[in-house]
């Protein structure tokens, strides 16, 4: 597993607001964190570098290293993923439910990228481009609602329906001791 130095972790939805929510963060914090890219949408969604990526989807890897190396952007990252693929680093089969009933608990890829940031170490988990507000993304919504007590302290995001659950980071949570 890798040795985390820093105290706060960016995850990088696919949202068209990531960049934005990411520039406002730092703008408010004058934090310098670590980026990780959940699934292949996030791509692009950054262009500065990530140091992690981590998706439900593992597939979809080769298609971000493509993206991303078109675009002349960083692919040298550690992966993360909860079945093994070519190319994952880290496969973590615990943290998913094979139960397509129980597929909505799992929180998304978005989720995963929270449990891959606590075990790595981060104190300060900041969620941007994470809407999970439309679409097929409405569903993970009860898996971020269950566990919400247990992350409060250390997950906020920029906005969407993890911010109306667990808040927005603001300067003073982002430097808090």
């Amino acid at each position: 597993m890798v040795v985390v130095k820093k105290k706060h972790l960016i995850c990088v939805g696919s949202a068209p607001s990531a960049e934005e929510d990411i520039r406002e963060v730092i703008q408010i914090s004058g934090i310098s964190p670590d980026f990780m890219a959940i699934g292949l949408d996030s791509a692009e969604k950054w262009y500065g570098k990530y140091k992690y990526f981590v998706s439900y989807e593992p597939f979809d890897l080769p298609k971000f290293i493509e993206r991303r190396t078109k675009l002349q952007l960083n692919t040298d990252v550690i992966t993360f993923s909860q079945e093994p693929f070519d190319g994952i680093d880290y496969v973590y089969p615990e943290l998913t439910d094979d139960n397509p009933d129980k597929l909505g608990y799992s929180g998304g890829s978005a989720m995963l990228a929270v449990k891959i940031g606590l075990r790595l170490g981060y104190k300060k988990i900041i969620m941007v481009g994470v809407m999970l507000n439309e679409g097929r993304y409405v569903k993970f919504q009860r898996g971020w609602t269950f566990v919400q007590d247990m992350i409060r302290d250390t997950v906020r995001s920029q906005n969407g329906f993890v911010k109306e659950l667990l808040g927005a980071p603001t300067q003073e949570w982002i430097n808090e001791k």
